[in-house]
């Protein structure tokens, strides 16, 4: 399976000076900076932000949509937070195979409480302990 770009670089335009990354991605016409993105020509204003993907392309956002996409409450963020949580299940997972089945001698009702509430601690963030 193909690895999807990711953010390496973001960037809130002030208006001033433009960062090393976004060279080759952009032009001014006459005194308006133009970014070229993989849909077209963007014009950006002031508290715009500048997204260098790891593919080597750049979009820009508006406020609003930097906000709600790449701000830590944003999709971006979420999706973030769901991989860490896929590899806090996943590392319990290597732990209980590694593990293996229960003693002998244990109840397995008991075993079983111990694995769910293993799990749930895994599902959630660490802030939420």
């Amino acid at each position: 399976m193909t690895e999807l770009p990711r953010p390496v670089h973001t960037h809130v335009w002030n208006g001033g000076p433009l960062p090393a990354w976004l060279d080759g991605h952009y032009h001014d016409d006459y005194g308006r900076l133009i970014i070229h993105t993989p849909d077209g020509d963007a014009r950006p204003e002031a508290g715009w932000t500048f997204v260098g993907w790891s593919d080597g392309t750049v979009t820009v956002a508006s406020p609003t949509t930097a906000a709600r996409v790449y701000s830590a409450e944003g999709l971006a963020g979420r999706l973030t937070r769901a991989e860490a949580t896929v590899q806090r299940v996943t590392v319990l997972d290597e732990q209980w195979i590694k593990a293996g089945p229960p003693p002998l001698g244990v109840p397995l009702a008991r075993w079983w409480d111990r694995r769910l509430i293993e799990l749930r601690r895994s599902l959630e963030s660490p802030k939420e302990r």
